[in-house]
């Protein structure tokens, strides 16, 4: 059925199960419809990313079509953000000192 009526739309099976792209493309149809229109307009997100305008709009009718399948991919997406912020911070942190193992620390002899 969705073959049919969205033809410019290939599901994917990935890592996160299975996911809508705009066919012949990397672009998934959930970032597609998070960037037009709330950061690139239609036509201009069409000429950055030599698209055909008319196949963003499959993209941006098939997410509004499946609301529920764009949540539930957005928020897969967010989780994997945290996850890789979360390892750049570690990645990014001192390493734990022990404090029995600190430079210039004497010990006494028993």
């Amino acid at each position: 059925m969705r073959r049919r009526d969205f033809p410019q739309i290939e599901l994917r099976e990935t890592a996160a199960g299975r996911v809508a792209y705009l066919a012949g493309t990397r672009f998934t149809v959930c970032w597609i419809a998070g960037m037009v229109p709330g950061q690139l307009a239609l036509e201009a997100f069409a000429q950055e990313y030599d698209l055909i305008p008319d196949r963003v709009r499959a993209a941006l009718a098939y997410a509004q079509t499946f609301p529920d399948e764009m949540r539930s991919e957005r928020e897969h997406a967010e989780g994997n953000w945290r996850w890789i912020d979360a390892l750049n911070s570690a990645a990014h942190r001192p390493p734990a000192v022990d404090p029995g193992k600190r430079k210039g620390k004497r010990m006494l002899p028993a």
